[in-house]
């Protein structure tokens, strides 16, 4: 094998080296390790997809001119349960683990929700400095996980590492460095945010701002709330009860230490398709359990306002819910793209989604390397493709 890139560089990788990188994330970070379950959630077999088609800037196109023009690596689609497309390319296989980046925010989010129905966490309008209380002086004080999970803290932060430090690069080579509480003292750091030169400040809860920072101290909140790392909390709530057939790493700021809530966990294609069927079963595990409160579901994505942009109006009236996106097709067709309005997506830097739409029962799992950071554009075709697949055989 290769020599795996350097951490510090992950912002800068090339082709190749993400390739390699997304396959070996315990080799590059810290991570703590989960084993698979006993027994796997059954995945059967049903007829195959086919070549589905959409259309594209007035083109017409296939799932196989989709797979070349997003750089998929693996994709995989579940409808009513059952597997109807899984492809490998690239070298990898039904035993590659792969990064989830952004994608295990989602996740994240649902198990505040576990935490929320097992009351470990009370409410989503408690302050976080109820469960970090390193945070009480910063600009966080004022600032509730409800804030931090719609990413409207109010609080200045920028996820583009040209811009003047710390921004995403800062974070991300606090992550690099393996240092215990460095995440924490970026957070402390920081100023809220101005809405204009006047210097008034924005207030919680009006202005979104993604923010890898905010979904670390998620994690970081829950993990206060639990008493597990989120690696332990998600093998005990579902990756073990839901029957996950493969191991699973999370990256962890260092050694033994908190687990990332900004995501970067790395499992099979078919795990990330099972917890997809997981979120669509609305918590209910096989067994007939219930670990999410009843409409967690709903709530987590029910779009907030302030996340709307005038720029995507058929991702009205939001494009943002609890850590989980409103990815909406820019040319809905004459039967309103059906499969979109009851459609959610988890995604990942460089093309890692998983979506789902409950109305259709479909689940789909893409990996990409992408060679920029996700644009609209192909995140739009994303969910132009997912509206096809979710809309055939119906």
């Amino acid at each position: 094998m290769a020599a795996l890139p350097d951490a510090a560089r992950m912002l800068a990788w090339d082709h190749d080296e993400k390739l390699l990188a997304f396959q070996n994330l315990p080799g590059i970070f810290a991570t703590h390790h989960i084993d698979a379950a006993p027994a796997p959630f059954p995945l059967p077999r049903g007829s195959d997809l086919g070549d589905v088609s959409y259309e594209r800037g007035g083109e017409a196109l296939t799932f196989h001119d989709y797979l070349d023009r997003q750089n998929v690596v693996a994709m995989l689609v579940i409808k009513d349960g059952q597997v109807r497309a899984e492809t490998y390319r690239h070298g990898t296989d039904e035993t590659t683990h792969w990064t989830s980046w952004s994608v295990g925010k989602s996740v994240v989010s649902t198990l505040v929700g576990i935490a929320l129905h097992n009351g470990a966490v009370t409410s989503l309008d408690d302050q976080v400095v109820r469960y970090v209380p390193e945070l009480r002086g910063s600009a966080y004080e004022p600032v509730t996980l409800r804030h931090m999970l719609q990413m409207s803290s109010g609080v200045a932060w920028s996820e583009d590492p040209h811009t003047p430090e710390p921004n995403v690069a800062t974070f991300a080579a606090s992550l690099a460095r393996q240092e215990p509480g460095a995440v924490l003292e970026i957070a402390r750091s920081l100023p809220r945010a101005t809405v204009d030169d006047s210097g008034a400040t924005v207030e919680p809860g009006t202005r979104f701002t993604y923010s890898n920072v905010e979904a670390f101290l998620v994690g970081l909140a829950l993990e206060r709330a639990t008493g597990e790392h989120l690696s332990e909390y998600l093998a005990r709530h579902v990756w073990h009860p839901f029957g996950m057939e493969s191991d699973v790493w999370w990256m962890s700021e260092s050694p033994g230490g908190t687990d990332s809530g900004a995501g970067d966990f790395s499992a099979t294609l078919r795990d990330y398709g099972r917890f997809g069927q997981f979120v669509l079963d609305d918590g209910v595990l096989p067994d007939g359990t219930r670990t999410l409160p009843v409409g967690w579901m709903d709530e987590a994505t029910t779009w907030a306002q302030h996340t709307a942009d005038p720029a995507y109006p058929n991702a009205r009236p939001g494009r943002y819910g609890h850590f989980w996106w409103n990815h909406v097709p820019d040319e809905p067709d004459a039967e309103g793209a059906r499969g979109t309005g009851t459609t959610f997506t988890a995604a990942g830097l460089f093309g890692q989604y998983i979506i789902v739409d409950r109305d259709t029962r479909t689940v789909m799992v893409q990996w990409s390397v992408y060679d920029a950071p996700p644009v609209d554009e192909m995140a739009q075709e994303t969910a132009t493709l997912f509206a096809a697949i979710a809309r055939s055989g119906q």
